[in-house]
């Protein structure tokens, strides 16, 4: 699904009418992902974590990790007055590459028994210039009808 929104949201531009909804689709699932592979301890006992399944797991943390923890959490987590202001720029390219990076590690570092377990996971090359794709202008703003 990550990748889906990801594709999705690379698609459209502000003025559709989906874009919130995509938008914060792709936030949401860069958030989960985020938080199986770099968290360490459990929010809740059933949580799980990329750590359940590679020890010792000492993933790569790209710095956008940091740079869009608060943002992200803050927009999908809480009803707030920051979605009124100025539009955030989301740096679409840096956020994809990172998770990509982070899946290929996970699926490197798999062995036998929990190998088998994420058959399906495939890590996905992305070419040099997704690195700088950004959405500028963008912000999950509530649109109103009347």
């Amino acid at each position: 699904m990550f990748r889906r929104c990801f594709d999705r949201w690379r698609a459209l531009n502000e003025k559709d009418p989906d874009w919130n909804s995509v938008l914060e689709g792709a936030l949401l699932h860069f958030r989960v992902l985020r938080d199986f592979f770099l968290s360490s301890a459990r929010k809740y006992d059933d949580d799980v974590l990329a750590a359940d399944y590679v020890t010792p797991w000492n993933p790569p943390r790209q710095e956008i990790f940091a740079e869009t923890k608060e943002e992200i959490d803050k927009r999908l987590a809480h009803l707030t007055t920051r979605r009124l202001q100025p539009a955030m720029t989301w740096k679409r390219g840096e956020m994809e590459s990172a998770i990509e990076q982070l899946i290929a590690s996970f699926e490197g570092s798999l062995r036998a028994p929990e190998s088998r377990w994420f058959a399906k996971l495939e890590s996905k090359r992305l070419s040099a210039s997704s690195g700088h794709d950004e959405s500028v202008s963008t912000a999950t703003v509530t649109r109103f009808n009347h």
